[in-house]
């Protein structure tokens, strides 16, 4: 549920230099960014913080990614998760997409702009979702609401 400002991201990397340089990116542009350095501290910190979208690398020793990827998906559906692998393989994005990842980035990210756009592009989605799930709730509650009063006046 995004609801904090600015956004809460969680970046699941194992590469000490990749995961410093995503953290400093997305900190400048004005998120709060918390980090992991492998699947199972991931989940831990996952679990804890409930952020508004994870970042998450495929490849990493203990749990892999897309182990971390199907917990969190069943944990919590409505998070964004977006995978940034270094492997690039279509079978690995067409795997993690299957399993619930809204977006699949390869590293090295090339443009920094776009990832920001990816970044973006997924908690306005995830906010649209929200708010639709919020309206039809609402919706729900007028009808029964509406259909009560019918019944009291039959």
């Amino acid at each position: 549920m995004i609801s904090q400002n600015p956004p809460v991201l969680l970046t699941i990397e194992d590469d000490n230099d990749v995961r410093k340089v995503i953290t400093t990116f997305l900190e400048s542009s004005g998120f709060t960014v918390l980090q992991a350095e492998d699947g199972k501290q991931g989940l831990d910190v996952f679990r804890s913080s409930n952020p508004d979208l994870v970042l998450l690398d495929l490849r990493m020793p203990g749990i892999d990614g897309i182990e971390v990827l199907q917990t969190i998906v069943k944990e919590s559906p409505h998070t964004p998760v977006i995978v940034v692998s270094g492997k690039g393989k279509v079978g690995d994005a067409i795997k993690c997409l299957k399993y619930g990842a809204w977006d699949y980035i390869t590293k090295p990210i090339r443009s920094m702009d776009t990832f920001k756009e990816t970044v973006d592009k997924s908690l306005n989605r995830a906010k649209l979702l929200q708010s639709n799930e919020q309206y039809q709730k609402h919706l729900e509650e007028e009808i029964k609401e509406r259909t009560s009063e019918l019944i009291d006046r039959s």
